[in-house]
C-alpha cells in the first residue's frame, strides 16, 4: 500500500442545493442584486456578463474566467474591476470555497 494517497475529491456541488442559498442570503436578500436576474435563477447567472468587462459571470470549470469568482475571491484574482463582493460583511471562506468548487466541477444546476 502506498504511503501517500491523494485527498478525496470535494463533494458534488450544485447551484440549487449549495450555491443558491449562499447567493440568496448574502447577495439577493441584502438588496444589492435583488430582482435583477443576474444571480437567480440558474439561467440568469449562467448567461449574465459583467457590465464593466463583458466577462461571463460563470464559465464552467474555469475559475479565472468567471467574473463571479473574481469578485468574491479578490485575493486570488486581484485587480478585478469594481467593488469586491459581498460588501455587507463578505462571504465566509467556506462559502467562497463552495462556489469555487461548483464552478470547478462544471457549474451544475
Amino acid at each position: 500500500m502506498p504511503l501517500w494517497q491523494p485527498p478525496p475529491p470535494p463533494p458534488a456541488v450544485t447551484y440549487t442545493t449549495n450555491v443558491l442559498p449562499i447567493l440568496q442570503n448574502n447577495c439577493v436578500r441584502g438588496g444589492c442584486h435583488n430582482g435583477n436576474g443576474t444571480l437567480t435563477p440558474y439561467t440568469g447567472i449562467m448567461s449574465a456578463k459583467s457590465g464593466a468587462t463583458n466577462t461571463p459571470y460563470v464559465v464552467k470549470a474555469n475559475l479565472a474566467g468567471s467574473y463571479l469568482i473574481q469578485k468574491i475571491d479578490p485575493t486570488k484574482f486581484p485587480g478585478a474591476v469594481g467593488n469586491d463582493m459581498a460588501q455587507q460583511g463578505g462571504l465566509s471562506a467556506a462559502q467562497v470555497q463552495t462556489i469555487e468548487n461548483w464552478v470547478e466541477q462544471g457549474a451544475a444546476q
